[in-house]
């Protein structure tokens, strides 16, 4: 049996691979990373070789809150975020604006399918989309890398194997 957290990180990588146009989606997501290192760069795993779209979730957020339920059980609050980076054709804010927004919408749209499906693990309570942000290396370049942040809420019961 495998730790609740290894699971949940696991699934979600799983939901993100799975954002592809022949399912209904803007994209295919070409390049997949986890983060679980903080003293890794996000910018350092982007792939060498460009390919887009690239999604990466960094679960390296030291963040977590953890709320005791009963002297066994607490519920904890697990920040998430999304980098999904594409680019442009035309350099344009119109076509960088509608970029974010599809890669954003692909995003949003696993994870919430995987969690109503309880495909995130049993133990998610709740998945909850705390923030959206648009980013531009380069401001007249063609690259749109959009920050989607996330809270994953699972139980744990302490003291019990792979809890």
């Amino acid at each position: 049996m495998e730790p609740i957290e290894y699971g949940i990180v696991k699934n979600m990588q799983a939901a993100l691979q799975g954002i592809k146009q022949t399912a209904g989606y803007h994209h295919t997501v070409e390049a997949l990373a986890i983060k679980l290192d903080p003293n890794h760069k996000v910018e350092d795993l982007k792939p060498e070789d460009g390919r887009r779209p690239f999604v990466l979730a960094d679960w390296s957020s030291p963040d977590a809150l953890d709320s005791f339920e009963k002297p066994d059980r607490m519920l904890r609050n697990w920040p998430v975020t999304v980098h999904a980076i594409g680019d442009v054709d035309v350099e344009s804010d119109d076509a960088r604006a509608l970029k974010h927004f599809q890669l954003c919408a692909d995003v949003e749209t696993a994870v919430i399918a995987a969690w109503k499906a309880g495909t995130l693990g049993s133990t998610v309570q709740n998945v909850l989309l705390a923030s959206r942000e648009l980013r531009l290396n380069e401001p007249e370049g063609r690259e749109v890398w959009s920050i989607i942040g996330w809270v994953i809420q699972h139980r744990r019961e302490l003291g019990v194997p792979n809890g």
